[in-house]
Order: structure tokens, then sequence, then C-alpha cells
């Protein structure tokens, strides 16, 4: 999962969040920043406007930055003292407008909500919504001939009718069914742990780790115990077939899968160390969800968030057709890419096993339309995190990772950095930033770290041509199979991510490469 910096990108989805400024008279002073100009301070997640006055307002989501700025590229880059110095405007947040008044935007048609107060799944099975096609209204007022977004098909659907994904994790000899992979809150889930190996035998005990981090109280660590006594959904006396289960109310929101141990009464042990796989539990019953699927994406979301729900599924669709073209063909790991959404202080997105979208209530419940001009394209921080779903089974170091996804967003969106010999820009005529080190140890949460991870894939571009990129491409694919590989940051049982990925897609020389421009340490290179 990547975890987002202050690239300029992570404005693209973004929550206000109330800054004290200290008073300053306009009149008295000239304004610490150039007027009616959009700016972003480091560590923020906030875009600020300011105003022809010299107050500052802040943009209350992306909506309402694009109807009055309308390009991402003119947020600009400056401190937090020069922001903190402008006194906050009477009208501090930017809110969207109703309509936008360079379109013509039709009002969007949703299936009707159960008329409860709290909403619920339908009694009886209906049949699943099918809405609109979507496509990007036409602008009558212009000139030039308005190019329209590809139509995608949407449909509603409640749980009673949706079938949740599961995930079989392949180790050794045996296979670990978890089902589901997303879990509401007042559901169950259950682990399936079998073999096709009928000399194996004679288990005696069998154990899976469960662990998550403290969040809200709910931090811990639990030792499934797997049976076969015929008492919990398993068969009797059958060494192939062992079942494991919790409740899903025991946990919150991310759950990581540990270590699988599996004892034999002739004193051997087995064990497996699942590092990367987890399950989600959603917040809320399955009463209070809806999901909205198109063709390779399925946002599952509260009711009262459909609208962003919708929304998103909408905006990862229109990634799909891009990735492909960049990718070439391939499959999400679970068949589609899952999205939940959550309530949180700031805007977070983040790409694997399940993507998350991270918000604050007025941007979760914001009446968001597919057809609004930043939902009717593909995002580049939802393709470089779709990036992260499609290959998160391939064990790979950080600047592996965050790279490939940052370099397949930029070639999709076109914005491209520059790399040279020494370092990366922005653009030609911007500064020079000096790579940085990044190899195992000295790998930092940072642009100056993921545009340096870029730059080494923007190398092998450059020497051994697009056809290494797409030979990279097709290594992973063909390694993100349901077999679990890893056992650490870049090694997996017979698997090496330098030399199976990256030596047999280029040549040895990249190695030398690595040690010599990016800091990577040979010993970091063996398995």
């Amino acid at each position: 999962m990547k975890i987002i910096t202050d690239f300029i990108y992570l404005v693209v989805f973004f929550v206000a969040t109330f800054m004290l400024g200290t008073p300053v008279s306009a009149m008295a002073v000239k304004c610490p920043l150039p007027v009616n100009g959009a700016y972003l301070f480091k560590g923020s997640s906030s875009v600020y406007f300011v105003t022809k006055n010299c107050t500052k307002q802040v943009f209350s989501g992306p909506t309402a930055f694009l109807q009055n700025v309308n390009s991402w590229k003119k947020i600009k880059n400056v401190s937090k003292t020069l922001v903190n110095k402008i006194a906050k405007d009477i009208n501090y947040i930017i809110y969207p407008r109703k309509t936008n008044p360079m379109t013509v935007t039709p009002k969007p048609v949703y299936a009707p909500t159960p008329t409860n107060t709290s909403p619920t799944q339908p009694q009886t099975t209906p049949t699943p919504t099918t809405l609109p096609v979507v496509q990007q209204p036409v602008n009558s007022t212009q000139s030039v001939p308005t190019q329209q977004t590809p139509s995608v098909t949407e449909t509603l659907s409640y749980p009673s009718q949706f079938t949740l994904p599961n995930r079989i994790i392949k180790v050794g000899d045996w296979a670990l069914t978890i089902t589901p992979t997303i879990a509401y809150k007042d559901s169950q889930i259950t682990f399936v742990l079998t073999t096709d190996n009928v000399k194996r035998g004679n288990v005696t005990t069998s154990t899976l780790s469960l662990s998550q981090m403290p969040v809200n109280g709910m931090g811990k660590t639990v030792d499934l115990q797997f049976y076969n006594d015929g008492t919990h959904g398993d068969q009797l006396s059958n060494d192939r077939y062992f079942t494991a289960s919790t409740q899903a109310s025991e946990w919150y929101r991310s759950v990581m899968v540990g270590t699988l141990n599996i004892s034999y009464r002739d004193g051997s042990q087995e064990t497996f160390n699942l590092i990367g796989e987890a399950f989600s539990v959603l917040d809320v019953p399955a009463s209070d969800i809806v999901i909205y699927s198109t063709p390779h994406i399925s946002a599952l979301v509260q009711n009262s968030y459909k609208d962003i729900g919708r929304a998103y599924a909408h905006s990862a669709e229109l990634c799909y057709s891009d990735l492909n073209k960049q990718i070439g063909d391939f499959n999400f790991p679970l068949g589609s890419a899952y999205y939940i959404f959550y309530q949180s202080s700031s805007y977070l997105e983040t790409g694997g096993p399940l993507n998350t979208v991270r918000g604050s209530e007025q941007f979760l419940t914001s009446p968001a339309s597919p057809t609004s001009p930043e939902w009717n394209s593909c995002s580049p921080i939802t393709s470089h995190e779709l990036t992260h779903t499609i290959f998160y089974r391939v064990p790979k170091i950080a600047w592996a990772d965050e790279g490939l996804a940052e370099y397949t967003s930029q070639a999709i969106s076109g914005d491209k950095i520059v790399c040279e010999a020494s370092g990366w820009r922005k653009t030609a005529s911007d500064s020079l930033h000096p790579f940085v080190n990044i190899n195992q140890d000295a790998w930092q949460v940072s642009q100056d770290s993921y545009m340096t991870g870029v730059c080494v894939y923007k190398y092998i571009e450059d020497t051994y041509g697009q056809q290494a990129i797409q030979k990279i491409y097709t290594a992973m694919k063909n390694y993100s199979s349901y077999e679990h590989l890893s056992t650490g940051f870049y090694c997996g049982r017979n698997f090496n991510f330098y030399q199976d990925v990256l030596v047999n897609s280029t040549d040895q020389n990249i190695l030398n490469i690595l040690q010599q421009r990016f800091g990577i340490k040979s010993s970091q290179m063996q398995c």
C-alpha cells in the first residue's frame, strides 16, 4: 500500500483542514503571497486561495477547486509561514457550486433508496439496477468539438445480491482460502486450509495468526485454531480439510494475516509467513451498504456515501482502459478492484489487495457526480494506486513498488518528469533534484525517493527501449498468481526481484547502475 506523500498529486483529492491565521490588514501591508492564486505547503492536505483582498480561503474538495481554478498545474508550493501570515476570509471555505456555468450537467439518476430511515437490504432478492450509461456532457457553448468520455456501464446492487470476493493463498502443498476478504460488521470470516497431497497426514495442530495495529482501541493479535473434528464445518478425520473462523465484529478495518503453522505427529512442522496478506472489515453492517459495480470496479459504500462511491467506480473504470494500454492485458488479483470508504480527518487513497478511500464526512457526503470534470477521466493518484493493486502479490522493495506505480501513472497522464544522470527535474526548465539513496535501509517516504524510483525505470526505458518495460510488466504479471511468493521485501521462494524481473528484462549491467547511480547496496540484491 502506498503512503501518500506531499507530492503534488495529493491535492487531486483532499479535505479542508482548518488552519489558524494571524490577522493581517490587507490595506496596511503588502500581501505575503500574490493574490488570486492557489497555494499548497508541505505537509498540508488542503489547497488555499488568496483573494484580491489578501485573505485566504480553503477549497472544500476537488470539485470546488476545478470550478474556480480549473487546473492542478496552477497550484504553487509555498511555505506554511507565508500562508499563516494571511488572515482567513469571512467566507473561509469554498464549497462547490451546484452547477458549473461552463457546462450543462445532467442530473445523475440513481436507483431509489429504501424509504425507511435506516436503509435495509430488500427482503426479497430484486434484480440489480443497471444505471444509465454515464458520458461526459457536451458543452454546447464551445466552438471546438468536445471529446466524449468513453461510456461506463454501472450497476447498483445490495449485499444480498452481491457475492463478496474470497482469496486463495497457495503456500507449499497447502491452499488457504479466506471467505470473504471484505466483511460486513455483522458477518463471519471463515478460513479453510486444504491440500491435494494425499500423502500428507497426521496433522496435530494448525494455527493462523491475525494482527491489527492499535486503532480506536481495537489493536490485538490472535492465533486462530484450525479444526477437523467434524464440529466446525470441516470434514471429520480428513487431514486435507481444516477450518477456522472469527467474527468480523471483533476486528476493525484492515487485519493482517501473519504466520501459518502446521505441526505433525512425527514432530515436524511447517511455517509460512504470509507477508502482505490481509482482509478488511467494514465499519457498518450489511444493511447499510450499497455496491456500485462497473465491469472491473466494485465500490462498497455506506448508503450515505453513495454519490462518492458511484463517482469513484466511474473514474477508476476509466483508469482500467488506460492501464490496459500501458501494461497490456491484465487481471486484478480478486477479479475486480474493490473500493471501500472510511471517514477520516484528511484524505488518503491507498491501493493493494483492497483499495481504500479515506476522507472527511463533508467529502464523503458531497454530491459527487460521474459527469463532473474531476470524475470523467482517470486520476493520476488512482492509476498509481491501481498499479499497486495489479502487482501487489509480487515481492518488491519500496523503491521498485512506488517507482513503478508512479512511472506507470506518469506514462498514462503524459506528465513525465525529466531524469538525468545525477538527478531529476519536474520539467526541463526546473531546478535539478539530486537522486537520493533508495536502498532498503535508506528509503524514505518523500517526493525525492519516489521520483528517484521513477528514474530507475526511465533509465531502463531510455537504455533498453520500451520493450524492456513491457518485459518487466509481463514478468510481474506472470508472478502475480494466486501462490504466495513472499518471504521478505523482494525475495520469495525461488524468486528474486532483481534477477527474475530486472535482469531478465534487461541485462546484468542494470545491477551496476543500481549501485552506482541510485545507491542500492549489492548485498541487498541477494536473497
